[in-house]
């Protein structure tokens, strides 16, 4: 045993371990205070449908409830962009599509050891637009609102 490693580091490593797995659990799936029930608690992602237009894509995100949102792609090859939108589908099919942040995480952190540069948050930010973009839409609001509503009434 290294006579440089005491036991108060020890007990720290331990205490560090089950922190950090506390926080894990905390950020999971299985959270109760992540899963609360309201009126958008059964709609799914039931679709991810990528679409080339020129030099752009445009991914259109559709749930179980007819509720669809759409999402741009810029500044990526937009057959790369179509294909790493439908790889990053089934992380998000069956999900509810108004837990906006759970998702962004859950693709984010899944793929964030693969190297590659922007590309994934590329795409990555056209599925958070769709998925603010339903949720507008079933809460009858526009997107603005949801982010907080107009800072000023008027145009500089």
């Amino acid at each position: 045993m290294n006579p440089d490693f005491t036991r108060r580091d020890a007990l720290g490593a331990g205490a560090l371990a089950a922190g950090l797995a506390l926080l894990n659990d905390a950020v999971g799936a299985d959270n109760p205070a992540a899963n609360v029930g309201d009126r958008t608690t059964t709609i799914k992602i039931s679709a991810l449908k990528p679409f080339r237009v020129g030099t752009k894509a445009y991914i259109k995100i559709e749930t179980n409830h007819g509720i669809f949102g759409w999402g741009e792609v810029t500044g990526l090859d937009p057959t790369v962009a179509c294909e790493l939108a439908n790889i990053l589908f089934e992380l998000l099919n069956g999900e509810n599509p108004t837990r906006i942040e759970y998702l962004w995480q859950k693709v984010y952190r899944a793929h964030r050891n693969v190297r590659g540069g922007s590309f994934l948050v590329h795409v990555l930010s056209a599925i958070d637009c769709a998925l603010w973009d339903i949720t507008g839409k079933l809460w009858g609001v526009p997107v603005y609102r949801l982010l907080g509503g107009p800072v000023r009434d008027y145009v500089r």
